[in-house]
Formats: structure tokens, sequence, C-alpha cells
């Protein structure tokens, strides 16, 4: 390769060789010299490393030209695509339509012609994370995309994925782009492809619940066993929590208060944290007046691995739904913030020190609330937003956006504060994104209410898929009938039918969980 770049004092230099100084940097500290045309390279620690907030703040440079790049591919702008690209004839662009070197070819042939020639709309958006690595003045990152398009000359629509890496130089103290290589998505016998195309699996019957519990929910695992809400949403019973038996029984292990304000209580979800408690919401506006302020969030009190009672810890809730636990955390998903649209949803966060049966945590029920962590809008036909929540092995917090079919990422620092949220993946093939659990294997399993589907989500790409679905049923034969929440165990996924009316799911008089073998 005799490709070069002008470095910041105008001389040229080898773009080979800036990539041979990035990559061994990898491995040790490089430094090096211009002297002429020549770079002389030495290996050692004559070079002060850049400390973590410099670093960072590279990063943070460098992703901000990233979402400006994303930005002109959008609007067809060479323009705004000219304050990315580093205005050179030694600049490349590989891409499936052909290779492009210097900004003015990738100016014509991508901008122009492709981008604006081809289609009266584009959008492009970012799967999941930006991997951003850093060496000196040269850095590269990738990541995987999401391409929408409708074409100029029938409107007919175009949808792609793919990945990407792009190369980065700083020149006069900005990083400019000089180099794009992009691809599709990885294909089935990929070693990493998450979600391989494959036919769709057959939900078998685990339990048809008896009389006395209905509207089954929220599913987590402690000690070997499913641990699940029973809502009791259809009939004259209160919701109470039971465990699920190796020989798929259900066993009680507590009947949970009522309201007093209300008569009435209608748990969703559950969660232990690290007090050793197990956590529950109680969703009044599920069996109730559909008042907000009036959601919970319970703590049933465990002694020796056994229920010893129930306490109120947190009131003023709305739309209490999706619970999970992280350190000595709780957070809580509040599926709606009031009636305005877009529906505005989000999550809590609770320090579990805080949350005193003497004194329950009181929030205000609006996203100014200072326990709200993060935000979103919906758009879709219910107003619901915030539903599943669940960490991946990192500690990065996911949240579902039920009606617009979305799930959000959030990181914590390392002191353990709320970074802000970001859009992970818009799942495609589902029609609903309820109950989430992660399964340790690099992977989110999640319930489809409206599409009686469940799927799962690679944490890795974003990329989703769908393992099971069926039309609409009573679910008496183990069929999805209105799936709530979904959690894996060995190797089978475990799905409770809330059965509940609303969308195209009609509640009828069999109540079940259903297992998927994923053999």
């Amino acid at each position: 390769m005799n490709q070069q770049l002008l470095d910041q004092t105008g001389r040229h230099r080898p773009l080979a060789r800036i990539l041979i100084v990035s990559f061994a940097a990898a491995l040790c500290l490089v430094t090096y010299t211009v002297k002429g045309d020549e770079t002389e390279v030495s290996l050692g620690t004559s070079a002060p490393a850049p400390t973590k907030s410099e670093k960072d703040a590279e990063v943070d440079a460098i992703k901000g030209q990233i979402a400006k790049y994303l930005r002109s591919v959008d609007d067809a702008d060479t323009q705004l695509a000219s304050e990315v690209w580093l205005s050179s004839p030694e600049v490349s662009f590989i891409q499936p339509r052909g290779h492009q070197h210097g900004w003015k070819q990738v100016k014509r042939s991508f901008y122009e012609q492709t981008m604006g020639g081809n289609f009266s709309e584009r959008t492009l958006r970012i799967i999941g994370d930006v991997s951003v690595h850093v060496y000196g003045d040269t850095a590269w990152a990738e990541f995987y995309w999401d391409f929408k398009a409708k074409f100029e000359e029938d409107g007919k629509t175009l949808n792609t994925k793919g990945r990407e890496t792009q190369i980065f130089r700083k020149v006069a103290g900005d990083w400019r782009l000089v180099h794009v290589h992009y691809s599709g998505m990885p294909v089935k016998g990929e070693e990493k492809a998450c979600c391989p195309s494959a036919a769709l699996k057959t939900p078998q019957l685990a339990i048809e619940l008896p009389a006395e519990y209905k509207n089954p929910d929220g599913m987590t695992i402690q000690d070997g066993l499913i641990w699940l809400v029973v809502n009791n949403g259809v009939q004259d019973a209160p919701s109470c929590i039971v465990k699920i038996t190796a020989d798929n029984k259900l066993e009680k292990v507590i009947d949970l208060p009522v309201n007093p304000d209300t008569g009435i209580v209608s748990a969703l979800c559950l969660v232990f944290a690290s007090d050793g408690h197990l956590y529950v919401s109680d969703n009044q506006n599920i069996k109730g007046k559909k008042e907000h302020g009036q959601s919970r969030i319970l703590r049933v009190v465990m002694e020796d691995g056994k229920a010893t009672g129930v306490e109120v810890v947190a009131t003023g809730v709305n739309k209490a739904n999706g619970v999970a636990a992280k350190g000595d955390s709780l957070f809580v998903n509040e599926s709606s913030f009031g009636a305005a649209v877009p529906t505005i949803s989000g999550t809590y966060q609770f320090n579990l020190s805080d949350l005193k049966a003497d004194d329950p945590v009181r929030v205000d029920g609006t996203a100014n609330d200072p326990h709200v962590i993060l935000t979103m809008e919906s758009e879709g036909k219910y107003p619901i937003g915030a539903n599943g929540i669940c960490f991946d092995g990192e500690g990065n917090m996911y949240v579902s956006n039920f009606a617009d079919c979305e799930i959000w990422k959030v990181a914590f620092s390392e002191a353990g504060k709320a970074q802000k949220g970001a859009l992970f993946a818009k799942v495609d093939c589902a029609e609903s994104v309820g109950g989430m659990q992660y399964d340790g294997k690099g992977e989110i399993w999640f319930a489809d209410f409206d599409g009686c589907a469940v799927g799962k989500v690679c944490v890795k790409s974003g990329e989703s898929c769908l393992v099971a679905k069926n039309a609409p049923c009573d679910g008496v034969n183990g069929e999805l009938d209105a799936p709530s929440e979904c959690i894996r165990f060995g190797n089978k996924v475990y799905v409770s039918n809330v059965d509940i009316t609303l969308g195209p799911n009609i509640a009828d008089e069999t109540h079940t969980i259903s297992v998927i073998d994923l053999d």
C-alpha cells in the first residue's frame, strides 16, 4: 500500500506505516518521529501514556464525528460530510457497490450518486455500541448499523443491516475520517452469528394453572427454581408469589397485601436483590381505577429461604412494571409518567438502604423525580413505554420500550452512576417488546405480547430474531397466549402467558405456562 496522508506539518506520511504503528501500539507503547519522508519507530516507554480522562475525551470526539457521519448520510449532505472526511486524494471507501479512492470520488459516488441519486429518504442508525480504539493520533471504530431508505424512482423501501470499520487520523487537532469499510451482517454458519436464521420452535404446555391462580406474569430464578408472580387480575383474589418445582408444580410462597387506599394488589414483576429479599412491583393501573400515583414497590422479607412478611417500601409510582437489581440498587420501570402523547416513561433507581418499611420512599410520579435515571418516548398504539428490564454480564442495563419495539441501554460509571441512555436495538422482528431476561450467554430473551411470540437479542450486535410464534389462541396445548415474560432455565425457555384482553389477545379461562425446548 503506497497511499499517503498529510500530517499536521503538511508533510506526507505513508498510510500503511500509520496502520502498522496503530496495531503495534496494542501490544506496547510506540513512539515515532518524522524525518523528511521517513518515519522512525521505537518501542519503549519514552512517551507518557494518555490519562483516562484524555482518552475518554478523544473517544467522545470520534463518536461525535461518527454521529455527524450518520447525519451526512441521512441528508446526503456533502458539506456536512466534508467536516468528517479528510479532504485528501488518499482516503478510501470500500463497500459492496465499489471502492472509491480520494474524497472527490467518495463525494461523487457514495454521497451524490448512491445516496442522493437513488433515494428520496434515508435513515442510518447504529445498532448496539460503537467500539473506539485510540492510539496516538490514529484511531479506528467498529459498529453495526441499520439502514432504511425509500427509492426515488418508485417509492419502494429498502432495509439493510451491516457492520463497519472506520479509521480516523488526527489532523491539526481534529479527528478526520480516512477510511471506511463496510459489509453485510454475519450469515448463518459464522462463529458469532447470534441470531441465525432457523425454523421457529413449537412451545409445549409446561403447566396449566389451577383455578386459584390466574394471569401469571414476572419470573426470576433463585435457589435453582423459577419464582413466579401470579397477578390474579381476572378474579377476586390477591396477587401472590409461587415457585415452580422441579416437576412443574406450583408451590405458594406468600400472598401479597392489598393497597388499603384501593382495596387491591396487582403485582407484575419480581427480583431478588443483594440484601437477600424479594422485591415486587404492584401496578395498580392493571386492576385498579387507572389513577396515577397509587402503585407501590413491595419487599417480601426472606429469612432462611422462607417468606416471613411483606413490606411497602416505595409509593407514588404510576405504572410500576419491570424490576431489576444490581449491587446495592433496585431499578423499577415506570411505564408512563402521565397521560400525555407521546407517552413518556422511564426507570427509577433506588438505593436499597433507603427502602424502609417505616418510612417508604415517595416518588412524585414524574420524569423530574430525582430517582429517575432514564426517560424515553413512545409513539406506539398503547400508552405503555418502559416494560422489561435486565442487566448483562458487564453491568449494562437494558430497558424495553413496549409499544415502539425498542431496547434502550444504560451504562454505569465505576462509581455506579448511570450514564445517558441510548437506543440499543430496534426489534423489527417483533410487534411489541415486553418482559426481558438476560441468560448469561450473551442473549436477552423477550416476550412479544402483541405478536404471541418469544425472541432474543444479541447483546454484542443488537441483532434480534424470533424463536417461537403462533396466532392468538387460548393456549390449551401450550401455545403462546399473550406472553408477558420469558426466562431461560437450562436449555429450556419458560414463558408466562398473562392472558389479558389487549390488542389481538382476548382473555379466556385457561391460564398457562409454556416451555420452549432449545435442543
